[in-house]
């Protein structure tokens, strides 16, 4: 197992479920989500570390973002994910 430490925003995956588990004894992980925009489901992350760990998942991004993030970092990069939804844009009223 990985002994990086645990950070909020770290990809959430095997391995930082059993650190989790490791680190707090009889901790629990809880699920939530946001209420406004839409999410990748397959791409977990901490949002809270600790005893009562908290997990979501990652916000979907719209067309125009990828493909800025895409120039700026370079198309091989995984920074967001594959879902394109304009309602993930967050300019919403």
């Amino acid at each position: 197992m990985s002994e990086k430490a645990l950070f909020e925003g770290m990809p959430f995956d095997e391995n930082v479920r059993l650190k989790l588990a490791e680190t707090f004894p009889g901790g629990t992980v809880s699920g939530t989500r946001g209420r406004h925009y839409a999410l990748e489901e397959e791409f977990l992350y901490l949002v809270r570390s600790g005893p009562q760990a908290v997990i979501m998942p990652r916000m979907a991004y719209g067309s125009d973002v990828t493909a800025a993030l895409a120039e700026r970092y370079g198309e091989g990069k995984q920074i967001v994910g594959k879902t394109e939804l304009s309602q993930a844009r967050g300019d919403h009223p």
